[in-house]
């Protein structure tokens, strides 16, 4: 039976409660567990079966409990293989999540997890995870790595409803908790307070700046027990879902209050009768009021942050569709909606049809309330493709556009019939066709990128001339006009610069990249030459912080791709501290030149680098420099590479003289192309020179795809790119696995910190008989 929508969400809820119960005791965010359950494990689909290993969490040194080998795949989807490991077998699935937490507290690496202004927040939780290698998700184009953004994107539509039905369903009550002190009702901020739930161990909690805590989580039945002062009492959630309650410490007394929510303010919504006790259990009451916030939304255009007046959008929330309708400034004030809700917004619903702008959604938080919330409208470029009625294209098709209430000067469409304009998601943009004194109008959408044009079936305008500047409403494209891919995409598409200017002499055919391609170069402060083997930072509330390190030229090598606008702040390590060195705010208009930044010449420790392999001279002095670090905190003298460049003409060869003595080795899709080659080759009578020629043809292919036949099989151009080396542990003294796991822990830094785009451990991989690096140059 295949995995059906339903499993996805039950998979949640039957999670949703041990993994509250486990955060709350912890400090670590539920949505993290959440989100890493979900995406380790597709929803629950591939959990291990009967192991309860809800993040499928491999075995590791410190485990005692039972286990199952079972095959799974490792590595890349493209240069992987099938390898049986063995996985830790949990009892429950809340033994499961503690061992989660445990694993990351027992691992140095984690550490940072569990600083005081990391812990408890998703999205620096997530962030510190991809940092400190978790994963290794990278985007396919530009190598980045996306594990925190996968985890964020996994809070969608899917995840709010599987949460929504788990409050209603699930076997356990949510509590907060605010603690006020006399007549006053001041809140006892920043305040410790001993808690306990179904008769558990009491728990070290502090109140925070607004004497509330939160997240409380008991049995269905069950009791909270609070000690503030020596003085305890208990507290009976009577069989709610979601609860919170007012605690009023008054003359040594406990009074309570129950409400189903907290406003922002803390005051509860309606309050229930008040129950005064002295270390004796209270009671409770009902409320029928929900947490709701206030706030305003206001939208803008994204590349030049302008607000948008008088514009009409709509709002999807709870299901429904409603018309909004901004003021002069670009804002509508006052929009109420319930905490942990989501809304949709799109600045046409097109019957039905939701065109949507660039923030597909964003869920209500309690920090919205009295808030602006600043939506940008993406500036979408069109191709304006013009054909006759074979489909051939019409050359210097003359038009005009009116968009926004102006009317632009007469645009030629280039010798293919095709035309590029630009305009804001959400708007109408009529073309007026000049020869024929017609017009055709629609929506632009975000994902449409092409309208074609049949110029033989055109809509006549007879109340309006080609000089008029008004829109005419269609809610679809007419038979002559037929926008492509018009379903909105859910990628983000960055800010796209739009270019209003008026081209009386025809329109301008050059797309104007809707991404700023960032170069930034640093300098030798004293001898003003490129600076190499310098590690720097770049960070921005978008993309986090990460780490590069410059080559010969001074740069990384490649650009930092960036949507423009973002403000994006450059940052190196002087003498033990952080310091800032400038901010970028990204421009397209930049792409090609360098943003040039003088810094401290960094000292290269005095290690020698040897080789015990033929080919030395493809390893540059950027690589060699990263080595002598690593070495360095080892504490060798000297670091042997013991592997380097294998190029396509030896990968071939080896793979040849194997193959034609009847030995086959086990590779994964590209090996097994070229060896189907190979043996076809053979069978064929080709001979060893023709069919090896075959064999590297198919081999560079699949390096220009940025796959390979094996790790170190690439072309010379790919290997300036990314240095590919191995260190022999018998070479390097790494024969023990405490001298192997200090120096991989020390790799792992390194990964982490951008120096090295892969790292393969021969712990990690029985497979593999020494420390595979590859650095990027």
């Amino acid at each position: 039976m295949s995995y059906t929508y339903e499993d996805k969400l039950n998979f949640i809820v039957d999670i949703y409660c041990p993994i509250r119960k486990v955060s709350f005791e912890t400090g670590m965010s539920w949505k993290t567990m959440l989100a890493q359950a979900a995406q380790e494990t597709g929803w629950g689909e591939k959990v291990l079966p009967g192991t309860n290993n809800i993040f499928n969490i491999k075995l590791d040194s410190k485990w005692k409990g039972k286990t199952k080998v079972f095959r799974v795949w490792e590595g890349k989807k493209s240069s992987g293989r099938y390898e049986n490991s063995k996985f830790p077998v949990f009892d429950t699935q809340e033994e499961a999540i503690y061992d989660r937490v445990d694993f990351l507290k027992r691992n140095p690496r984690y550490s940072k997890i569990f600083s005081k202004d990391i812990l408890g927040n998703f999205e620096k939780e997530v962030q510190a995870l991809e940092d400190a290698g978790y994963a290794t998700h990278a985007d396919e184009k530009t190598g980045e790595l996306i594990y925190a953004e996968l985890l964020i994107a996994v809070f969608g539509p899917t995840m709010r409803k599987a949460i929504a039905r788990a409050e209603e369903k699930a076997s356990c009550v949510i509590t907060a908790a605010v603690f006020k002190k006399g007549v006053s009702g001041e809140p006892l901020a920043n305040t410790k307070v001993l808690i306990k739930t179904d008769h558990n161990k009491y728990i070290d909690k502090k109140t925070n700046g607004k004497g509330i805590i939160e997240g409380i989580t008991s049995n269905l039945n069950g009791s909270i027990n609070f000690n503030l002062d020596s003085k305890e009492f208990s507290y009976s959630v009577a069989n709610k879902r979601k609860l919170a309650i007012e605690v009023n410490i008054t003359n040594d007394k406990f009074v309570t209050k129950t409400v189903n929510h907290l406003t922002a303010d803390n005051k509860p919504i309606y309050e229930s009768k008040s129950t005064t006790t002295n270390n004796s259990e209270s009671s409770t009451a009902d409320s029928k009021n929900s947490n709701n916030v206030t706030f305003n939304i206001k939208l803008v255009e994204a590349d030049t942050g302008k607000p948008l007046p008088n514009t009409t959008y709509h709002l999807e929330y709870k299901n429904n569709i409603k018309p909004h309708k901004t003021d002069g400034s670009g804002i509508e004030s006052g929009i109420t909606a319930d905490v942990s809700q989501s809304i949709s917004v799109y600045l046409d619903d097109d019957s039905g049809k939701k065109q949507s702008i660039y923030s597909m959604a964003f869920p209500v938080i309690g920090d919205l309330n009295g808030q602006t919330k600043i939506l940008k409208v993406p500036v979408v470029t069109l191709q304006l493709i013009f054909v006759d009625k074979n489909k051939k294209p019409v050359p210097n098709y003359e038009f005009k556009t009116v968009y926004r209430g102006r009317i632009s000067e007469i645009k030629k469409a280039n010798a293919r019939g095709i035309a590029t304009v630009k305009a804001l998601a959400g708007q109408k943009l009529k073309i007026i066709h000049v020869a024929v004194n017609k017009f055709t109008s629609n929506i632009v959408t975000d994902g449409s990128t092409k309208w074609t044009y049949n110029t033989d079936k055109l809509i006549g305008d007879p109340s309006n001339s080609p000089s008029s500047t008004s829109n005419v409403a269609t809610s679809t494209p007419s038979s002559s006009q037929k926008p492509d891919n018009t379903k909105p995409s859910a990628t983000d598409k960055g800010n796209i610069i739009r270019n209003d200017k008026i081209t009386p002499k025809g329109p301008t055919n050059e797309i104007k990249t809707d991404k700023a391609k960032i170069t930034i170069k640093f300098l030798d402060e004293d001898t003003n030459k490129p600076l190499s083997g310098l590690t720097y930072w770049t960070q921005s509330t978008k993309y986090g912080k990460n780490a590069s390190t410059t080559g010969s030229d001074g740069t990384r090598g490649r650009t930092h791709d960036s949507d423009v606008g973002v403000s994006i702040g450059v940052l190196v390590n002087e003498n033990g501290k952080e310091v800032k060195k400038g901010t970028i705010v990204a421009n397209s208009d930049k792409n090609g030149t360098a943003y040039v930044y003088k810094a401290k010449k960094p000292k290269i420790p005095n290690i020698e680098v040897k080789f015990k392999t033929q080919r030395t001279d493809v390893v540059t002095e950027k690589s060699k420099n990263i080595l002598r670090e690593l070495a360095s905190q080892y504490g060798m003298k000297t670091i042997y590479i013991t592997s380097t460049l294998r190029t396509p003409e030896e990968q071939a060869s080896a793979m040849y003289s194997n193959i034609a003595s009847g030995k086959v080795i086990r590779y994964a899709a590209p090996g097994a192309e070229v060896t189907r080659i190979c043996q076809s080759g053979i069978k064929k009578g080709l001979g060893r020179n023709k069919t090896i020629k075959n064999m590297v043809s198919r081999i560079l292919e699949y390096d220009k795809k940025g796959m390979r036949v094996s790790k170190h099989c690439v072309s010379f151009e790919t290997y300036a790119k990314k240095n590919i080396i191995d260190l022999g542990v018998n070479s390097n003294g790494l024969t023990t696995n405490a001298q192997k796991q200090r120096f991989q822990d020390i790799c792992d830094v390194a990964l982490n910190q951008g120096k090295l785009s892969s790292f393969i451990s021969p712990l990690r991989d029985k497979a593999e008989p020494a420390f595979h690096l590859e650095i990027p140059q």
